[in-house]
């Protein structure tokens, strides 16, 4: 009977010997990993912090992504927008140098019909004046006497400026001589032989070598001494 009593109590103090180890061990075990839970639920908040902040920025970065995809698009509008003003302008004044050379063309052909219409009226003219010389040199004055003086004629082609048209000129104002020409004044030679501008201030040269013709010097003299060429 003792027996069975020390069995029943020995095993009921191993029972609560066991159960008090137990509690102790999972209550070590569990402290930890409420300390592990805790970690964990420090570091799951500050993950989600820096999640949140990350989407935040990610928000923050695609405004500024459609931002600056706005503007890019507003550039490449403009950028077209000037393109085609850029071609439009280049097709002008394409257009423009056409329209140029088409009247510089049209300008020059007209100058040279102009030139050419003058040059016409200049040598009819000329013609028209060489007829009338010719006419009033055919007319002689008939005295009431059956005299008729000859007056001596002097070719004045030798002056170096005057041709044919300037020496008919003289002979129609009755300049024939050397001596005649030479005792003109300047303004009444230029008068006679309506002389172009370019051409007046050789009038006091033309009577300079018609005043050493009438003194009787050859065309060589007078050539050497005016310092002129033939």
């Amino acid at each position: 009977m003792n027996v069975w009593v020390f069995l029943v109590i020995g095993i009921i103090i191993g029972w609560v010997i066991g159960w008090i180890i137990d509690i102790v061990f999972w209550r070590g075990r569990y402290e930890k990993l409420e300390q592990q839970v805790a970690t964990l639920t420090t570091e799951n908040a500050t993950l989600e912090a820096e999640l949140e902040n990350k989407l935040q920025i990610a928000t923050v970065d695609s405004a500024e992504i459609e931002a600056l995809q706005i503007d890019i698009d507003e550039v490449s509008e403009q950028h077209g927008a000037l393109k085609t003003q850029l071609l439009n302008a280049q097709a002008e004044i394409e257009r423009l140098k056409q329209q140029r050379s088409e009247l510089t063309g049209s300008a020059e052909s007209e100058m040279q019909r102009l030139r050419d219409k003058l040059k016409t009226t200049e040598t009819k003219l000329e013609e028209t004046e060489n007829r009338l010389v010719e006419a009033d040199s055919k007319i002689s004055v008939v005295d009431s006497t059956p005299q008729v003086i000859v007056k001596q004629k002097d070719d004045l082609k030798l002056i170096h400026g005057i041709g044919k048209t300037y020496e008919k000129r003289l002979n129609k104002a009755g300049v024939q001589t050397f001596a005649e020409m030479g005792a003109l004044t300047v303004e009444r030679v230029i008068e006679i032989v309506k002389a172009k501008q370019w051409q007046a201030t050789e009038a006091p040269n033309w009577l300079e070598q018609a005043k050493l013709y009438a003194d009787g010097l050859s065309e060589d003299a007078v050539m050497a001494q005016l310092g002129l060429s033939k």
